[in-house]
């Protein structure tokens, strides 16, 4: 799983950046549930739309910092999701077709689930400067 985010261009003095997503959603047409529960891709897509939602709105319901904050921060935020299908080519393939998107500026990455995806996505994010926050990965060494 991995999240760009993206300056996309100004609105009435509001900045909208894209949180592009990339996931592994196993490539079927299954039911998001397993054994009456989501699945944890699911829960990562839905909480990231959530916290998405509460910045947009300066909704502090789950983090009381966040209220207001829609009234003092000019930055709107909207998702992509990206199905990376677990593969390093994948996840940088789609990383570097979203990178070079025109009217659109990455300002930073989250990386994927599995450091084997991570660390190829960190290689293109650090060629164009661009940082990368990757909370899933837990590998010690990027080879």
């Amino acid at each position: 799983m991995c999240v760009m985010i993206c300056i996309v261009k100004t609105i009435n003095l509001f900045a909208i950046c894209l949180l592009t997503r990339c996931v592994f959603f196993l490539q079927c047409t299954c039911s998001p549930f397993v054994g009456g529960k989501l699945l944890p891709i699911v829960q990562v897509a839905a909480a990231t739309h959530l916290a998405i939602e509460h910045l947009n709105n300066g909704d502090g319901s789950v983090i009381p910092e966040v209220a207001g904050l829609n009234d003092r921060c000019p930055i709107r935020f909207t998702t992509e999701m990206i199905d990376t299908m677990r593969s390093p080519a994948m996840a940088v393939d789609k990383a570097i077709e979203i990178i070079s998107r025109e009217n659109q500026t990455t300002c930073a990455i989250a990386g994927a689930g599995r450091s084997p995806v991570t660390i190829p996505l960190a290689i293109i994010s650090g060629i164009k400067d661009i940082p990368q926050i990757s909370p899933l990965s837990t590998s010690e060494t990027c080879k």
